[in-house]
């Protein structure tokens, strides 16, 4: 990971929608790497993912999520 330049950002799935927004944010997130139920939580609750370029789904593509299997 630390070789790769890459951070590791966790993000607590109790948080309220805005909080998750400022977290991704301010972590200047340019990848997000989640599992089914996380994805449509963050499409549902309208987080604005448009500054994060890979958006990977552990369960598959999904619509403007990338497969992890791939």
């Amino acid at each position: 990971l630390y070789k790769a330049g890459l951070v590791r950002v966790p993000i607590n799935a109790r948080q309220t929608s805005a909080e998750t927004v400022e977290l991704i944010g301010d972590a200047g997130a340019r990848a997000l790497l989640v599992d089914a139920a996380h994805a449509d939580a963050m499409e549902q609750a309208g987080i604005d993912l448009g500054a994060v370029g890979v958006r990977i789904c552990f369960d598959g593509a999904r619509g403007g999520w990338l497969d992890y299997e791939a």
